[in-house]
């Protein structure tokens, strides 16, 4: 198990993985006490953390977007099926 996952928080990246679908490959890592995790399919990539953060917003990059450019924010009930 992934040092600072909790039970609540791997129901959250099975929400947000049901909701993008097949095709995206899948990184956890630890994250300020907690975790950040990245799906990414082709030049899209979405983010989630467990900390410090809205628990229930992902994030969008795309391409080409630094980390200092605006991003995309979704809430995980917005996320296309």
């Amino acid at each position: 198990m992934i040092e600072g996952l909790k039970e609540e928080d791997l129901e959250v990246v099975v929400r947000i993985s049901g909701k993008l679908g097949e095709g995206w490959s899948f990184r956890i890592s630890r994250y300020c006490g907690g975790v950040k995790c990245n799906w990414v399919k082709g030049d899209v990539s979405m983010m989630w953390r467990s900390v410090d953060w809205d628990r229930e917003m992902v994030e969008k990059y795309e391409d080409g977007l630094s980390e200092y450019d605006d991003v995309a924010r979704y809430y995980i009930d917005e996320l296309e099926v």
